[in-house]
């Protein structure tokens, strides 16, 4: 009896994976831990932080990026949805292969943890 592998092994999957870089043009990788794996760089903060990153975008397909539990402003959202918002607003909807999207993320009291 012949047991054949139940997925077409000609096909091949592409993976996107978010990098860190040590320099802004995007050239030197920052080391990571094997145990990583396939997941983007851990974003530390505290309570008054502001966050900046600049996604620059070397996949085939569009890409974005949306933070949960801190405030920004809408041109820093990441996420695509019909909003009735300027196109400049929209930006940071989608970031085409080859360019670039700065978002900024504050982390403010109310983002912060409570009071016990």
């Amino acid at each position: 009896m012949s047991t054949s592998f139940p997925f077409n092994t000609s096909i091949m999957y592409k993976k996107t994976v978010f990098v860190e870089y040590k320099d802004q043009l995007f050239n030197i990788a920052k080391p990571r831990p094997p145990w990583m794996g396939l997941l983007g760089p851990t974003i530390w903060t505290e309570v008054h932080d502001t966050v900046v990153i600049t996604l620059k975008n070397m996949a085939s397909h569009p890409v974005s990026l949306h933070a949960v539990g801190v405030s920004y402003w809408k041109a820093s959202e990441g996420d695509e949805y019909e909003d009735q918002t300027s196109q400049m607003e929209k930006e940071d909807d989608k970031v085409f292969p080859g360019e670039s999207h700065t978002y900024v993320w504050q982390v403010l009291k109310e983002n912060g943890p409570m009071a016990s």
